[in-house]
């Protein structure tokens, strides 16, 4: 099998054409790139994907967009759509579009009757950030945040989500030096 020079002038035309897209951040095509990675995640780290083609993929980005525009439904920054890779000598930008899954390890598990998808597109740094905290550990830290611990003398039992033990508890008056 030989390639014809009109193949092959043709092949390179859609490959630079290609490469000019990733560098004005072509959206679809920086979308097929992470959805390709989101195949390659779930074969590695067996685990279930369900977007089986990248039109299942673009529909759940446009729902999204629908209701979030281009910002990111965690942090509300402008979501970006860079050429970027290892190689390319500068920071990866925190703000490009990453896949997330709301549930780590649950999978990227698609909408299905009443069922909800697992999956939402955010900015990479709000996806490094949440890293793999559980929606239970994010409660209990918001938890903390808006009520506080009040009450130092409650018992363990008492502290709600933070179900701290006995020997964690830390008595202030072990600390005061008496003078014998």
């Amino acid at each position: 099998y030989q390639q014809t020079d009109q193949y092959k002038q043709t092949k390179a035309a859609q490959e630079a054409h290609r490469l000019a897209l990733r560098k004005m951040g072509d959206e679809q095509l920086y979308l097929h790139t992470a959805w390709k990675c989101t195949k390659d995640r779930a074969r590695r780290d067996n685990i279930i994907n369900e977007f089986d083609t990248f039109k299942q993929f673009w529909n759940l980005w446009v729902r999204q967009k629908q209701k979030h525009g281009y910002r990111c439904p965690y942090s509300g920054q402008q979501m970006t759509f860079i050429y970027w890779n290892f190689d390319s000598g500068f920071a990866r930008p925190a703000t490009n579009i990453s896949v997330d899954q709301i549930v780590p390890r649950l999978g990227y598990t698609r909408a299905i009757g009443r069922r909800k998808s697992n999956v939402i597109l955010c900015t990479w740094g709000a996806n490094v950030a949440k890293n793999n905290l559980t929606p239970d550990v994010m409660r209990n830290i918001l938890d903390v945040y808006d009520n506080g611990i009040k009450d130092l003398s409650m018992q363990p039992h008492e502290l709600g989500p933070l179900k701290l033990r006995k020997q964690m508890i830390i008595d202030p008056a072990s600390f005061i030096k008496e003078d014998v």
